[in-house]
């Protein structure tokens, strides 16, 4: 049928951009949205072995946290103190052209789960990668 013709044309057209970005292998920028890294996350996922962190630190990409003022799973401290580790573990010999840009957002309204502000951190995300 016309409709799986289409979806496959659809994927293939993904399998192949992919492809492209894999091909580059570079990387862009990093968006963390309400990353988990309070005390209730590490209850819940502390078993987890948690691979993401130390491969953020070694990124020279630009870096933005967002999480809402009411995130269940991370404090404005944790995302603060997060921000403090991965800066403090940059190598100080960068040169300003290599050097990364580090933005927080934390939005008032929000909780982890952005339950109705779905396009205000679409937004925040498109804003920063502009």
């Amino acid at each position: 049928s016309s409709s799986d013709t289409n979806s496959k044309s659809k994927s293939n057209d993904i399998m192949t951009s992919s492809r492209k970005l894999n091909a580059n292998n570079r990387l862009a920028a990093v968006v963390c949205v309400s990353y988990p890294c309070g005390f209730f996350a590490r209850i819940l996922l502390g078993w987890m072995k948690v691979d993401e962190i130390p491969w953020i630190r070694k990124q020279r990409v630009p870096l933005l946290f967002i999480t809402g003022e009411w995130d269940q799973f991370s404090s404005h401290s944790d995302i603060i103190n997060l921000r403090d580790w991965i800066v403090s573990k940059e190598d100080v010999n960068l040169n300003p052209e290599s050097d990364r840009e580090l933005k927080l957002v934390f939005e008032p309204n929000a909780d982890h789960f952005w339950m109705g502000l779905e396009d205000l951190v679409t937004q925040h995300v498109l804003d920063f990668l502009d």
